[in-house]
């Protein structure tokens, strides 16, 4: 998206603002995948571009369950995800999720900012419709629904 960069500057700045020493740091998807796997990340901060639900976004970012991506992962987090996910009893679900927010706000997780959905914009000439699904993945998918004018 063209903003990103301006609101990661933006970000930056409140940090700077509060006394936090920022450095920002570029890296390649796999550059970033591998020192994220060899744990060489340390004191960084990360910000992800996502429209991912709260399920979807423990399991991927905070829980060792479904894999490394670069979150904080912690045991308390995994053993409690691990029993959101086995359980059908509405009421000890619901306190579950409280249990596992309280670990993630208390231990600094995540920061949930803003979201920016995805927008489309294409030239009718060139194309006749795109059933666009909406912001799933904080990218563009299914460009199989493109159709075009001619």
């Amino acid at each position: 998206f063209p903003a990103v960069t301006d609101m990661n500057e933006a970000i930056a700045g409140y940090w700077r603002a509060i006394g936090i020493d920022v450095k920002m740091e570029q890296a390649d998807a796999a550059t970033f995948t591998a020192r994220s796997r060899a744990l060489a990340y340390d004191s960084h901060a990360f910000i992800v571009p996502t429209s991912i639900r709260q399920w979807l976004g423990v399991g991927i970012y905070n829980s060792m369950l479904a894999g490394n991506r670069g979150g904080v992962q912690l045991p308390e987090i995994d053993s409690t995800y691990g029993e959101i996910k086995a359980t059908l009893d509405q009421k000890k679900y619901e306190e579950l999720w409280k249990k596992l927010g309280d670990v993630t706000y208390d231990q600094y997780t995540s920061a949930p900012l803003f979201w920016v959905p995805s927008e489309v914009a294409v030239d009718p000439a060139l194309i006749a419709g795109y059933d666009f699904p909406g912001s799933i993945s904080s990218t563009y998918t299914h460009v199989e629904y493109i159709t075009l004018a001619r």
